[in-house]
């Protein structure tokens, strides 16, 4: 057998190209590794440093296990393309494809601000957002609640395909108090309003006839009040 050093070099390298190494999880069989492959591992499992948010879109069905590191929605089977332009909210696994829980960066610095989701192997591919609200599911608890309003964007999100997560405009805001509005259709004793602004703020209320009301509020943490009525009402809050 020649030396390596003697075989010509093949360039470009191509996702079929090979390499020989070592298989460790299978008693150290010599095996063949694909660029691609190589590729996939580096990429998916964050040996490359990158300050990105790796995730794969899912089209979540019923019955399915919801994936770890994935982008899905609420709602079963809504496409294996879904516009940009279509998308006002999803469910976000709390860890990303490398498997490191990122779910405290929802929040802050997210929340009020802008981001870009874009296609990883097609940057072409993407959609801006303004990050709305991000609130962790009460039954998948693994996954948060992202409320978003579409900016702009072109193409789609396409079903196991990978998409990067990046904060575009931190509190595009600006220095103006930032606020938060939720209607209450149903009539509830109880209205539970995750707003994320990171503070206590004043709350005032208004029932469905555009009267103004007044419950019991009571701030359960920063990011969340509780208003409890004495019969049960709909209306809007307004957190300032």
């Amino acid at each position: 057998m020649a030396k390596i050093s003697t075989y010509p070099i093949a360039t470009p390298v191509v996702d079929a190209d090979k390499w020989i190494g070592t298989d460790a999880s299978n008693y150290d069989q010599t095996k063949n590794f694909t660029a691609e492959d190589v590729a996939i591992y580096l990429n998916d499992y964050n040996k490359i440093q990158a300050d990105s948010l790796r995730y794969v879109y899912q089209n979540w069905v019923t019955g399915d296990v919801r994936k770890s590191g994935s982008i899905s929605f609420a709602t079963s089977a809504v496409g294996d393309n879904v516009a940009f332009s279509a998308v006002t909210g999803f469910m976000l696994s709390k860890y990303t494809k490398a498997v490191v829980d990122v779910s405290t960066f929802y929040s802050v610095p997210l929340v009020g601000s802008q981001v870009i989701i874009t296609q990883c192997n097609n940057v072409s591919q993407f959609g801006i957002y303004g990050w709305d609200s991000a609130v962790q599911d009460g039954v998948e608890t693994n996954f948060w609640d992202i409320g978003l309003t579409y900016v702009t964007g072109n193409g789609t999100l396409d079903n196991t395909v990978d998409y990067f997560i990046s904060l575009l405009g931190y509190n595009t805001g600006g220095s103006a108090d930032k606020n938060y509005t939720e209607t209450f259709g149903a009539p509830l004793l109880v209205w539970t309003v995750n707003h994320n602004l990171n503070k206590k703020p004043s709350v005032s209320t208004i029932d469905t006839s555009g009267t103004e009301i007044y419950g019991e509020v009571e701030y359960v943490t920063d990011n969340q009040v509780t208003i409890t009525y004495l019969t049960a009402t709909g209306g809007t809050v307004t957190c300032n």
